[in-house]
């Protein structure tokens, strides 16, 4: 269905709705996109699509629709990226000044089969590869943002940075007291985060 979408409506990139849903299927336990980046899709409005990008990968990977000329032209997926190709991928695309078409079809995905689900903050290499997208496809381009979304993506880089540290470098209880002492600003805007 994707396919035929694609051929009425000429879209290189169609992005379906992915429900996320655990294994019995009986609890949906989030929809991607939400609905700001629906409305943003909608409106193919690319400054804040990528704005919203920079910040996280507000896009789902499941089901989406990519015509070859463009996955060639930004030379495919990244293979530096161990476990999330798909995040520098949608930054590429939306850089090249390629918006995404929001199907209404839907994709289902299972909440507990993914890299990206609820074991993502132990998993080293992912989390690895997120600070490497950051300072490899986002911090150089960073241009493309405002005086103010600039400021606002460093600081989030920022702040990922210094927990990926507190999580995997700091080993000893007293590490990790200093650690807090000195970033506590870093917990607090992400505690804010995730609320």
């Amino acid at each position: 269905r994707l396919v035929e979408q694609s051929y009425k409506s000429q879209a290189s990139w169609i992005v379906p709705k992915t429900i996320m849903a655990d294994k019995s299927m009986e609890n949906i336990v989030g929809i991607i996109p939400i609905k700001q980046v629906c409305h943003v899709l909608e409106n193919s409005d690319m400054k804040t699509l990528y704005k919203m990008l920079c910040l996280q990968c507000c896009l789902p990977s499941s089901g989406g629709f990519y015509e070859r000329k463009i996955l060639e032209s930004v030379q495919g997926f990244d293979e530096r990226f161990r476990l999330v190709e798909d995040w520098p991928l949608f930054l590429k695309l939306v850089r090249c000044g390629i918006v995404p078409l929001l199907s209404d079809e839907i994709v289902v995905k299972h909440r507990d089969g993914g890299v990206s689900a609820g074991t993502a903050k132990k998993n080293i290499i992912y989390q690895q590869d997120l600070i490497q997208i950051m300072t490899q496809e986002i911090i150089p381009n960073l241009y493309m943002l405002s005086a103010r979304e600039r400021k606002k993506v460093e600081q989030v880089i920022k702040d990922k940075q210094v927990i990926f540290d507190l999580r995997f470098s700091k080993k000893s209880m007293g590490e990790k007291v200093k650690w807090i002492a000195g970033n506590m600003g870093s917990l607090i805007r992400r505690g804010m985060h995730f609320m």
